[in-house]
């Protein structure tokens, strides 16, 4: 069982990203948006809940009839300088009214956790080597704007 941080906090994680090309595993899964639009049937037929993992360059416009009903969206930060997830965040949270679990995954470190917050990103996914309780403790060293709560 892997461990996130949601909302400042850690979390035992149950989530599985499911392998390109592999059968699905039990449980709660995240797959690809690839995989996503291939595999329509089997997914919704699967035991688990099964929430998407999008790409700084993925369309979301395929995604958005269905969007009230993944109950996670993970975004993949691929690299620390990459901040196309930030950009997918607020249109998933502004634009498309997403209200699901936002989950950052990849190169997810803790100078990015309050600008991710802010975002709209409500779990993190600490990248190999980061310090979860670091992490934690950067929620929130940064002062909201005004119009934000």
């Amino acid at each position: 069982m892997a461990m996130s941080i949601r909302d400042g906090r850690p979390v035992d994680d149950n989530w599985q990203q499911a392998a390109d090309g592999k059968p699905l595993p039990e449980g709660d899964v995240i797959v690809d948006l690839d995989r996503w639009r291939a595999e329509g049937d089997t997914l919704r037929a699967h035991a688990g809940r099964v929430g998407l993992l999008l790409r700084g360059g993925d369309d979301l416009s395929a995604i958005l009839p269905e969007l009230g009903r993944i109950p996670l969206v993970a975004i993949d930060f691929p690299t620390y300088n990459d901040g196309r997830g930030y950009s997918l965040a607020r249109l998933l949270r502004g634009a498309c009214g997403y209200r699901g679990e936002l989950r950052a995954v990849g190169d997810v470190r803790r100078d990015q956790a309050d600008l991710m917050r802010r975002c709209g990103f409500d779990s993190l996914e600490p990248a190999e080597g980061q310090s979860p309780a670091a992490i934690r403790e950067a929620f929130g060293e940064i002062r909201p704007y005004p119009w934000q709560p």
